[in-house]
């Protein structure tokens, strides 16, 4: 069983080596500093919001303040959140306080795991030949090397997209509805992608066709879709809460969809 399992599962380790050797090289080669704020845009924003963060500020721009544009809630609070957590770690263990190093190898993980996730997706749905190519793929797609070096937040974003589809597609949807566990873990994880960008939310409605398209009953159709989408609002509450304190007005997710949305 155990040569069966090694056998399977042999063609993902070779893009996943490649594919962390070339993330890792790149990393040290263009990982040199923090983004500057003239020159760097979103990416700075995100290094700024997330230092406040993890030094117990909450979510502020310093140069925002200066300008009075602050209190925001421009950038959804997922990714600022995940770095700001990883700078509290920083500053309160005897680990080495460097923001670039701790967010290139965040970047380096999230990168890793696409590569897998697109492996088992292509696995259940296709052929292990083609998962093998697209996992080489994602492996080897300059845009996605070079993302490791940066503040940017596609990779978290495709990466915990990725996630929920896994979990989705990896359920035999013919046998029956996934279970409440595995519905929980999709919320969970489509909970954080909507956080990091809202446009994760368009999933529920993959999980609605497939549920019909598979004859479930109106009730299964209903928990299919409730348990996830009743996760997502859970997550949101209380940055809801924060904005609606902040701004006096309702902002479930940020101000900025509409600029992202153009």
């Amino acid at each position: 069983m155990e040569a069966t399992f090694v056998r399977r599962y042999r063609a993902i380790l070779w893009p996943l080596g490649v594919g962390a050797l070339l993330r890792v090289t790149w990393a040290l080669y263009a990982a040199r500093s923090e983004p500057a704020f003239e020159s760097s845009g979103d990416q700075y924003s995100y290094w700024a919001l997330s230092e406040s963060i993890g030094a117990g500020h909450g979510y502020t721009i310093p140069e925002w303040v200066e300008r009075g544009l602050d209190p925001t809630s421009y950038y959804p609070v997922g990714w600022p959140a995940m770095l700001g957590g990883v700078a509290a770690i920083r500053n309160n263990t005897p680990l080495p306080d460097d923001a670039v190093a701790s967010t290139a190898i965040l970047q380096i993980g999230f990168g890793l795991l696409s590569i897998l996730f697109v492996y088992l997706i292509c696995r259940r749905t296709c052929t292990d030949r083609i998962a093998t190519v697209a996992a080489w793929i994602v492996a080897l797609f300059p845009n996605l090397v070079i993302a490791v070096a940066t503040y940017s937040v596609e990779l978290p974003f495709i990466a915990l997209t990725l996630a929920a589809l896994t979990i989705a597609v990896t359920h035999d949807w013919s046998s029956g509805p996934p279970s409440t566990r595995r519905l929980v873990a999709l919320g969970a994880v489509l909970a954080a992608g909507v956080m990091v960008r809202p446009f994760a939310a368009p999933l529920v409605a993959g999980l609605l066709i497939a549920a019909v398209v598979a004859g479930y009953s109106w009730r299964s159709v209903v928990k299919v879709v409730g348990v996830p989408v009743a996760l997502v609002a859970l997550a949101l509450v209380p940055w809801t809460i924060r904005n609606y304190e902040t701004h006096d007005a309702f902002v479930p997710l940020s101000t900025n969809l509409g600029d992202t949305l153009c």
